[in-house]
């Protein structure tokens, strides 16, 4: 590669700020779902572990399937106000009502509520994509710049813990407070006061985030045929999606346990509320710091810490016989901060892999790239959810139950050993990795004396 200076738009830090606080309006609600919904479904509704697991999974891959052809429509659009801050404007009402809706115990029974369940997670899901999938690919729109997408993916990351903490410190009061006995009536009411973050956040990025323009030749709508000889050649890419599923499978099975590790492993269940609080405000220290160490490393290398790092905290809690409250919340914390620096590094590598792919194949699949990395996301949080489930009742689960050793001990080997196996097959993709330190700017600044040619 010859050494050109990369082009990038000027942006603001103000503009970087109100693009990046829409986090809130996306992923109340959808932490919400990631944190509480199998609980809800198994401890509130009365479903057993294996049904909640399968609506979970089945809602995930439908969200995971309707991603690609949302993003092959906004690929396409073409607005005044943009391709992709429409979407993010209009979806904010239909949001916000399909997540109450998540949240509703109706009076049915059998298979009448499992359908009702699974219907009302699926319409959640398909509002989810129609704001999720434009929102995640403005950020390659937003700037070119390797290093202001690393303080993007920072940020969007701080505001996604922000998320986090305010869901985990404020669902379990809000529905002790707002549904007394009735668990399920405390959850929709709790959902009803969450549902106000799209609709104030998301108007918020629509009026001042701003879509850079690229050069002619580069803004045209890639046909499918297009699509898949930029994919051929866009190793990157996939290593990214590999990482992705490791990751994201891996905070599934860890965090999902954990209101079942403290209620039946720990017999404290009160403690679950600030396990779950204080892990994603340890996040909101910890990111500002990853994205240092992403500057001074490069991205390749913190992946290997992050990953690193990780896996050690994993296996000592595996190697424990016995464990008190305070230390698996401070175990919680430590392995946090490697998921967080590990999900701000795949986020900030994804659109350093559309000019990747586009200096190999001469095709900018900008929205697609996005789609099918949300689609993979999706699929690999809905599968781990419904092996989780799965896994549960092998092991004996009964809701609401005294569990049995066995029982308990299972519970602890599947937030163990399934992130272990995990982080380390990212580990090894990661050293495949084709892009090191300073190869994105010149792979700009090449495409940038392409078109000028």
């Amino acid at each position: 590669m010859t050494a050109c200076p990369p082009r990038t738009g000027d942006v603001s830090t103000g503009r970087i700020f109100a693009f990046t606080i829409g986090e809130l309006g996306v992923h109340v609600p959808f932490m919400s779902i990631v944190l509480f919904l199998m609980f809800f479904y198994t401890d509130a509704v009365g479903l057993s572990p294996a049904t909640a697991g399968l609506i979970f999974m089945i809602a995930s891959v439908w969200d995971g399937l309707i991603d690609v052809p949302i993003a092959a429509l906004a690929d396409r659009t073409r607005t005044r106000w943009g391709k992709y801050r429409p979407y993010i404007l209009l979806g904010a009402i239909p949001l916000a009502v399909s997540y109450v809706t998540v949240f509703y115990r109706p009076q049915l029974d059998g298979v009448w509520l499992v359908a009702f369940m699974l219907g009302t997670h699926m319409l959640f899901r398909t509002c989810f994509a129609l704001v999720g999938i434009p929102y995640s690919s403005l950020s390659a729109r937003i700037t070119s710049a390797s290093r202001t997408r690393t303080t993007i993916a920072a940020l969007k990351l701080f505001f996604t813990i922000g998320s986090a903490c305010i869901v985990a410190y404020f669902t379990l009061p809000l529905v002790r407070e707002l549904g007394g006995e009735d668990a399920a009536g405390g959850f929709f009411r709790a959902a009803l006061v969450f549902a106000v973050f799209p609709l104030v956040f998301l108007p918020i990025v629509f009026l001042s985030a701003r879509e850079q323009e690229l050069p002619t030749a580069r803004r045209s709508s890639p046909s499918f045929a297009e699509y898949l000889k930029s994919y051929r050649s866009n190793l990157a890419f996939w290593i990214v999606l590999l990482c992705m599923v490791c990751v994201i499978t891996s905070q599934v099975a860890f965090g999902t346990t954990v209101l079942y590790f403290f209620k039946y492993y720990l017999n404290d269940e009160a403690s679950a509320q600030t396990a779950l609080t204080v892990s994603p405000l340890a996040g909101l220290v910890a990111v500002p710091a990853w994205m240092l160490v992403e500057r001074s490393i490069g991205k390749r290398n913190a992946w290997f810490l992050g990953a690193g790092w990780g896996l050690l905290v994993l296996g000592y809690f595996a190697a424990r016989t016995s464990i008190t409250s305070l230390e698996f919340i401070l175990l919680g914390v430590l392995l946090n901060c490697s998921f967080y620096g590990l999900s701000m590094t795949m986020w900030s590598m994804l659109p350093d892999t559309v000019e990747y792919g586009e200096w190999r194949s001469g095709v900018r699949a900008e929205s697609m790239s996005f789609g099918i990395a949300t689609l993979v996301l999706k699929v690999a949080m809905g599968a781990g959810s419904a092996v989780f489930g799965a896994a549960l009742q092998w092991v004996g689960f009964v809701p609401n139950q005294v569990q049995s050793p066995a029982t308990l001990a299972g519970i602890k080997a599947i937030m163990a050993f399934a992130p272990i196996t995990l982080l380390a097959i990212s580990v090894i993709a990661v050293l495949f990795y084709p892009m090191r330190r300073g190869d994105h700017e010149r792979i700009v600044g090449q495409l940038a004396a392409r078109q000028e040619a």
